[in-house]
């Protein structure tokens, strides 16, 4: 009961300090309003979202911006109980960033959104592009307190870079400890593939 109303909790919170373009979620309904395309777009990220919470044993939190980057326009957010070292947490977030990519520039919906944005500001990109793209995985215990060390308590990816922390046991702040860009992770990601 504790877990879910805390769950619960995190989720609002995010749910009202993220953007949503110019359509809104309903927060009790979870329905969207606004511009068809765009209704269309964030449903199709939601169930992206739940697909890959099932495949990996997360939860799904929310699709919408929960970074502090203006230009994120796609973004999922999600709890994961498990532990993750920053090199498994490495190839593991290079991996789900390149396949959210993939799915937003193949996905019809993302098309249409794409073209609404284009129409407002015909110098947008066709096609999803990374800079736009926001992920969050969130590493909780079963009593909802951050993971400690020495596994990963967050993993962000914002503005084109990985950014990998662990909790100060004393404060439980969030403690950067690995930077990684885009283009880099996907290097390392390939390195170890073969």
């Amino acid at each position: 009961m504790k877990t879910a109303l805390i769950t619960a909790l995190f989720v609002l919170t995010i749910c009202l300090t993220s953007s949503c373009m110019k359509g809104k979620q309903n927060y009790v309904t979870g329905k969207y309003t606004g511009p068809r395309a765009e209704v269309a777009m964030h449903y199709a990220l939601e169930e992206y979202g739940r697909e890959v919470a099932t495949a990996h044993d997360m939860q799904f939190l929310i699709a919408g911006d929960t970074t502090d980057d203006k230009g994120i326009i796609y973004c999922l957010t999600f709890r994961s109980g498990a532990t993750m070292r920053l090199e498994k947490g490495r190839l593991f977030a290079a991996r789900q960033v390149k396949d959210f990519l993939k799915m937003l520039q193949t996905s019809p919906e993302v098309k249409a959104f794409n073209a609404l944005l284009r129409k407002e500001n015909p110098t947008f990109a066709e096609e999803a592009q990374i800079a736009n793209v926001g992920y969050k995985i969130v590493f909780w215990d079963k009593s909802t307190k951050r993971v400690q060390k020495p596994y990963l308590a967050q993993i962000l990816f914002s503005n084109k870079t990985f950014y990998f922390y662990r909790t100060d046991p004393k404060t439980q702040k969030l403690e950067l400890i690995f930077k990684e860009a885009y283009v880099d992770a996907l290097y390392h990601l390939e390195a170890t593939s073969s």
